[in-house]
């Protein structure tokens, strides 16, 4: 089983071959908007994945949003026909990617 600090250097290392191959072992998939079924995930001049930070916040017991550091690494992919947009959250992607390195075991990275 992979270490938190395993899988933070996998987010790191991921290349945007990586990810794709990933989301595409997921089958087929079509956007919820329009139906099509191309995506594009956003790089970094096609080399690097941008990895998006999401803040989000605690609710406090009135449902109030408390201040918080808190965020979410993700990956976004968009609809090539309407650019709608989702996101893929990097540690579990490095989390699953790691996983079946180590079930097949090698890991070249």
């Amino acid at each position: 089983m992979a270490t938190e600090e395993e899988i933070w250097k996998k987010v790191s290392e991921l290349t945007p071959a990586d990810i794709v191959s990933y989301l595409n072992s997921l089958g087929d998939s079509k956007c919820p908007s329009c139906g099509h079924d191309v995506f594009s995930l956003a790089t970094e001049n096609g080399i690097k994945a941008i990895n998006m930070i999401l803040p989000y916040s605690d609710l406090d017991e009135t449902g109030t949003a408390e201040y918080s550091s808190k965020a979410l690494s993700a990956y976004c992919s968009t609809c090539d026909n309407c650019g709608y947009v989702n996101f893929f959250a990097c540690y579990q992607i490095a989390k699953r990617i790691l996983e079946k390195e180590q079930k097949e075991g090698h890991n070249d990275k």
